[in-house]
């Protein structure tokens, strides 16, 4: 009977291997991609160029976000407010540039910013999942129609990361948006640490051209940048109260 048992147990425990992966809601504290915590603060160095210039515009400044302890509410549901700073120059001072509102609850978190109602997560987490990640607005008067959003995807789960020399032990990797062919290319991505929240954010979104428009040669080597823009925020500080 107990080599019967144990190998029941033992197939049960393969099956659970296998099967795709999937991580509760924020009720489970184990697990927290998208902390909300008052007095929170976050320090993030932008890379970013501007396709539309000749010779193309490279640029560098600094975003910090600060959770308020204050709430907004909105259709009912109270929301916290994370306020937005920017300075061009780090020896600068912070110049405030927004309030965004966020909020998470056991099924989703969704951050409002600039008039758009972003859904950034949706919970239980599983690889693979799909879902519109704008449900309730229509963003082409902001990104070009080529960008959609409502196919968002979660890439890898619990994935170990180093980005800048900071080790990230547990990452949960989003793709928002995604379009490649030989004239466009958009790719919108998200990366959360546990425990952290954001601390790495990709946007490409540009419309290309041939080098030489009379070659034969159809391939991406000949096609470049024409307009549009590639922005690359990453996390170089953060403080979360206890």
């Amino acid at each position: 009977m107990m080599p019967r048992l144990l190998g029941l147990l033992f197939l049960l425990a393969m099956g659970a291997a296998c099967g795709p992966a999937t991580v509760p809601g924020p009720d489970n504290k184990q697990y927290d991609y998208y902390p909300l915590v008052p007095g929170a603060w976050y320090i993030y160095k932008v890379d970013s160029i501007d396709y539309n210039q000749r010779p193309y515009d490279t640029l560098r400044f600094w975003i910090k976000e600060e959770v308020k302890p204050d709430f907004e509410s909105i259709d009912g549901d109270e929301y916290f407010q994370i306020a937005v700073f920017k300075k061009y120059r780090w020896e600068a001072n912070w110049q405030r540039l927004r309030t965004d509102l966020a909020r998470v609850t056991d099924d989703h978190a969704k951050r409002y910013s600039e008039n758009v109602f972003y859904l950034k997560q949706v919970y239980p987490i599983k690889t693979g999942l799909e879902w519109n990640a704008t449900p309730h607005n229509e963003t082409g008067s902001l990104y070009g129609e080529n960008v959609k959003f409502d196919k968002a995807t979660f890439v890898k789960i619990h994935d170990y990361q180093v980005i800048d020399g900071r080790g990230y032990d547990s990452t949960l990797h989003i793709n928002y948006a995604l379009l490649y062919d030989l004239i466009n290319k958009v790719d919108f991505r998200e990366r959360y640490a546990n425990h952290i929240g954001l601390y790495k954010k990709f946007e490409f979104n540009a419309v290309f051209q041939p080098i030489d428009p009379g070659s034969q040669d159809c391939t991406r080597v000949n096609y470049v940048p024409n307009s549009g823009y590639k922005y690359i925020q990453t996390l170089t500080n953060h403080y979360i109260p206890k």
